[in-house]
C-alpha cells in the first residue's frame, strides 16, 4: 500500500534530507513510507518545481483535509465501505463502484480508513487480498514495534487545535552510511522547529539532545515576551 499520511514533524524531515541531497528513495527509507508517498508529497506541495517547504506544504495539506472535511460522507456511505471491505473488495474496486452510483470515494479514503480502524484494533486489514502483501506487512511490523504505542489520533483535542505551547512531534533520523543520528523536535504552535546531531539513537544521548532543544524553546520564548 502506497498511500500514507505525513505528519507535520515528517514534513520538516523531508526538508531537512533534501538539503542533505538524500535521493527520494533513501528519503522514504528514513520515513518507513513508500517512494509514491515522497514524491506526491513534492509533487502536490511544493511551492514551486524543486522548492519545497514543509511549513507551506502542512498549510496545503491542512486545507485539502478541511475541504474533503466539509464535503463529508454521509454514514450509509461510510457503512457500505466497510460492507464491502468484510467481503474483501479491494479499495480501487470499491471507489470504482461508489463512482458509479454517485457516492464518490477514493480508494486513498479508504486506505485511510482501514488504518484508522487497525489503530482502534479494528480487524478490516485482514480482508486486504494477497496482492497487497506489503500494506499488510507494514501493519503488522507496526503492530510490533512499540509496546502499548499510543496512535497520533488518540492525543488531546488541544494539541489538533494548537491551544497551547508545549506539545512537541519528536522523531529521529540515521545520517548517511549509518553513522550517527539527528534529533528533530517541532513545538506545535510556535512551529519553533529545531535539530541535532548526536552520535547515535542511544537513549541518554536523544534525551539529552531534547531537554537542549527544549531549553533553547524556553530561553527563546522568554525573550520574545521580555
Amino acid at each position: 500500500m502506497s498511500y500514507r499520511q505525513l505528519t507535520e514533524g515528517q514534513r520538516y524531515q523531508i526538508s531537512l534530507l533534501l538539503s542533505e541531497k538524500f535521493s527520494l528513495r533513501r528519503i522514504a527509507e528514513k520515513l518507513d513510507v513508500s517512494p509514491s508517498t515522497i514524491s506526491r508529497e513534492l509533487r502536490r506541495n511544493s511551492v514551486t518545481p524543486g522548492c519545497y517547504e514543509p511549513c507551506h506544504a502542512h498549510d496545503k495539506t491542512k486545507q485539502r483535509r478541511s475541504n474533503s472535511y466539509k464535503r463529508g460522507l454521509c454514514k450509509s456511505t461510510v457503512a457500505a465501505v466497510k460492507l464491502l471491505l468484510e467481503c474483501d473488495w479491494s479499495p480501487e474496486q470499491i471507489s470504482a463502484v461508489c463512482k458509479r452510483i454517485g457516492r464518490p470515494v477514493s480508494h486513498e479514503w479508504v486506505y485511510s480508513y482501514i488504518i484508522r480502524d487497525f489503530k482502534r484494533g479494528g480487524q478490516l486489514h485482514e480482508h486486504l487480498r494477497h496482492r497487497l502483501k506489503r500494506y499488510r506487512k507494514r501493519m503488522h511490523k507496526q503492530r510490533g514495534r512499540i509496546v502499548d504505542r499510543r496512535s497520533i489520533h488518540d492525543r488531546p483535542t488541544v494539541v489538533e487545535t494548537l491551544g497551547r505551547y508545549g506539545d512537541w512531534e519528536i522523531d529521529t533520523v540515521i545520517g548517511k552510511q549509518g553513522t550517527g543520528a539527528i534529533v528533530t523536535a517541532l513545538e506545535r504552535k510556535s512551529r519553533f522547529y529545531v535539530t541535532r546531531k548526536v552520535l547515535s539513537k542511544n537513549a541518554t544521548e536523544v534525551a539529552d539532545a531534547l531537554i537542549d532543544i527544549v531549553e533553547a524553546f524556553s530561553i527563546t520564548c522568554a525573550h520574545n515576551n521580555g
